[in-house]
């Protein structure tokens, strides 16, 4: 938080209490502040996913159930599940 900010907060709350009601403000920064916590935690969890994502196509590789493939553009694209032998050849 920034300094003018605490100032406005403070002024707000001392001098405008009996003209202008703080509720619906004290309620909307509330909700901020809970959607930067859950926002917080959603890129947390989709760092895990990633993680967990790259860990488990490099198990699937050392298995040999998905194909090494030269990098895409996109680094989280999937990656080529091996069937058969035969399940690249043309029909």
């Amino acid at each position: 938080m920034t300094f003018s900010f605490l100032f406005q907060t403070l002024w707000s709350d001392l001098y405008l209490r009996w003209i202008v009601d703080p509720t619906p403000q004290r309620k909307v920064m509330q909700t901020v502040k809970q959607l930067r916590e859950k926002d917080k935690e959603l890129r947390l969890r989709a760092a895990r996913l990633r993680r967990q994502l790259v860990d488990l196509e490099k198990e699937a590789r050392e298995a040999g159930i998905l194909q090494s493939t030269p990098p895409a553009t996109d680094p989280l694209s999937p990656a080529k599940v091996v069937t058969s032998p035969d399940a690249d050849a043309p029909s």
